[in-house]
């Protein structure tokens, strides 16, 4: 058995560069240790190289944690070392199961093939180790279908998550509610799904920038991932740890039981103290991820309930139908009575988005006084999610590619009061 085994460091006032390399006939391992020490804190980044021999494979793992070096102060959350995008943009990175470890986001296309693939993530039945950050598309939007830029996006998070980006045909999206049972983002939200369906965090941009948006998604799968086991044996601990168990075999060979065993005896005992340590720092980290995904859960009095078959058509649109609902029932409870509370608390704790009434004065704004399907009345009409097609002397206006709710509308409209009906007629069939 051959072992070669190979330890340099440098070091000044408040930085420290180490390096080990451990191998023999089967493997070769290396570790470069960057640590520096920022009062109360020290950071430390591992980069840890895997060759093995037998089939000729290299693994690179990037490790970066912190450590307070005082019991009073809190260590704070570990950043990603810049070294993770100049390696996989460098070297490029492998596969976790089918998706390719980038700097660059998928983009999925409008095929089969890709409905099956985000179905398959959303459900939780790939066996990738990062989590995946899906970015659905919006139903409406002028220029960018997407709320966060996804190049950029991709290239944050790189090494610690994949970025899917759903294509812009809204009939993506609703085949792939159908085909999650509902569990999918949708309308421009995001959702990060976990590995073999652990958990699903679910975030919409809101007033916030796209830049803001993208450091909440960051910053979620940071706190994430810090909790997760290395994927490979070969950091800097199991360096030492295998340099400590070769040199020991290779006494026991040559049948020289020494002080110099007993003092890799001894050795070994420390590693495994260490590994200890390290392992109940594991568990503090995954008991702090429970605590994460605890929170996220429904508190006592929320109210989880399944739409079924139907989809917003814009944010909030079920919840607004049904607030509007209540506001009609209380109207014949009794004052005072237990339903009359509950109906009350829920409409006072649940407020519209009144996104309903925005639409209508657009929809009003488009049709008042309709005389022909010019330019504006049709890019109006489509802004509020209308498909329009010709037919004969009429047009057909489909609300949302759904064709329950449809309307034929005359080429040339009659008079004034012509198009106060056909306003009222649509408003009635989608709001």
């Amino acid at each position: 058995m051959t072992i070669l085994v190979k330890i340099f460091y440098v070091e000044s006032s408040n930085e420290r560069i180490d390096v080990i390399t451990h191998g023999n006939q089967d493997v070769q391992l290396g570790c470069f240790r960057y640590s520096k020490i920022s009062e109360p804190h020290k950071w430390i980044t591992d980069i840890s190289i895997n060759k093995n021999l037998i089939n000729n494979t290299v693994w690179i793992q990037v490790e970066s944690s912190v450590v307070s070096q005082e019991a009073a102060y809190l260590a704070p959350q570990p950043k990603k070392p810049l070294i993770v995008i100049r390696l996989i943009d460098k070297f490029s990175g492998g596969l976790d199961d089918a998706f390719k470890t980038s700097i660059e986001p998928d983009y999925l296309s409008n095929s089969e093939e890709h409905l099956k693939l985000a179905a398959k993530v959303i459900n939780g039945e790939t066996e990738n180790r990062l989590p995946i950050i899906y970015v659905s598309s919006k139903y409406f939007y002028n220029e960018h279908p997407h709320n966060i830029i996804p190049e950029r996006l991709a290239r944050k998070v790189c090494g610690i998550a994949h970025v899917l980006i759903e294509p812009r045909e809204k009939m993506f999206s609703i085949k792939l509610k159908n085909e999650t049972n509902s569990k999918n983002a949708y309308a421009g939200a995001v959702g990060i799904y976990w590995p073999r369906g652990q958990n699903i965090s679910f975030y919409r941009r809101g007033e916030k920038t796209a830049k803001e948006f993208e450091d909440e998604l960051f910053d979620d799968v940071v706190k994430a991932t810090s909790t997760m086991a290395p994927v490979s044996e070969g950091g800097w601990s199991e360096i030492q740890k295998r340099r400590t168990k070769d040199s020991i075999n290779t006494l026991k060979i040559r049948g020289e039981y020494t002080s110099e065993l007993m003092g890799l005896y001894e050795a070994d005992n420390v590693a495994k103290d260490e590994t200890i340590e390290e392992l109940k720092s594991n568990i503090l980290s995954l008991e702090y991820r429970v605590r994460m995904l605890q929170s996220q859960a429904s508190a006592q009095g929320s109210i989880v309930m399944n739409a079924g078959e139907e989809t917003d058509f814009f944010n909030g649109e079920i919840k607004d139908v049904i607030i509007e609902a209540l506001k009609v029932a209380i109207v014949n409870t009794k004052e005072g009575s237990r339903s009359n509370h509950i109906l009350s608390s829920l409409i006072s704790n649940n407020p519209q988005t009144m996104e309903a009434n925005s639409r209508q004065t657009h929809l009003k704004r488009a049709l008042n006084g309709y005389r022909s399907m010019d330019k504006a009345t049709s890019r109006q009409l489509k802004e509020l999610g209308f498909e329009l097609s010709e037919e004969g002397k009429h047009w057909k206006l489909v609300y949302n590619g759904d064709s329950r709710y449809s309307y034929i509308l005359p080429k040339t409209g009659s008079d004034y009061r012509g198009s106060l009906n056909a306003i009222s007629d649509i408003s009635n069939i989608i709001f």
